[in-house]
């Protein structure tokens, strides 16, 4: 059984560790600049970004990847104290 490929836009090196435990075939990356190059020139079932590190430049890069039908689940990490408005960008995108 193949397992999962998951692309990872931050840098936090405990999440990439511990997916890598359960079994998943991670690649991480800083920035979106270099997801996006990741995502035009792999396969990936799904990409892993964190609130924090979108800004609205990420809100329209998620726009931008379905546009362009990404095939990957866009995952985004919230904050426990997410407001509404917060979990709308992430939903509409």
């Amino acid at each position: 059984m193949s397992s999962v490929r998951l692309l990872i836009v931050d840098d936090n090196e405990a999440v990439r560790k511990g997916l890598q435990e359960e079994g998943m075939a991670v690649e991480v990356v800083a920035d979106l600049e270099r997801a996006d190059f990741k995502l035009k020139t792999r396969s990936y079932d799904a990409v892993l970004m964190d609130q924090r590190h979108l800004g609205e430049p990420g809100y329209s890069q998620l726009l931008r990847w379905r546009r362009e039908g990404v095939n990957a689940h866009l995952l985004v990490l919230l904050p426990k104290s997410a407001g509404g408005a917060e979990r709308a960008s992430c939903l509409d995108a």
